[in-house]
């Protein structure tokens, strides 16, 4: 599972817990909740911060 939170640091305690088992964590995502309805599907980038919706199959 991962996350994109609108709030937080890379040193918060959820991106420390993400970070422990090399899950992708994005955190500072201006406007997230406003931008994004509940239950998307998103594919992050924990590396650059790119967060986009998930087009899967």
């Amino acid at each position: 599972m991962t996350k994109a939170r609108q709030t937080g640091s890379p040193l918060s305690h959820l991106a420390v817990l993400a970070r422990e088992p090399g899950l992708p964590d994005v955190v500072g995502a201006t406007d997230a909740v406003r931008r994004v309805p509940p239950g998307t599907r998103l594919t992050l980038d924990g590396t650059t911060g790119d967060v986009q919706a998930w087009e899967g199959p």
